[in-house]
């Protein structure tokens, strides 16, 4: 397993729109691509399609430690093929 991370905490600098392309790629060289949506905007989120996503990051954040299932069901299918999205809320803006 590999893992890519996009940070910057300035606004503004492409990093959804370079997730999102980046995703889409790797989607359709490997079997599968996990999105973590870790913005409070949710531009992610919105772009996949994830309509009411029930489980959100922030759910799983605040669960237990020995919560895995929270974890778990907080993975959510997309609207591109081998993308799925761990997706983000207004929620997370509580979280520290």
């Amino acid at each position: 397993m590999r893992v890519i991370s996009f940070v910057n905490l300035k606004g503004g600098v492409a990093k959804t729109t370079t997730v999102i392309n980046t995703a889409a790629i790797l989607a359709k060289r490997v079997k599968s691509v996990l999105v973590v949506d870790a913005d409070s905007q949710c531009n992610t989120t919105e772009f996949f399609s994830v309509v009411k996503p029930g489980i959100t990051l922030a759910h799983a954040l605040r669960a237990a430690p020995d919560a895995g299932d929270t974890a778990f069901m907080a993975i959510h299918l997309t609207n591109v093929d081998g993308v799925y999205i761990i997706s983000a809320d207004d929620s997370l803006m509580g979280l520290d």
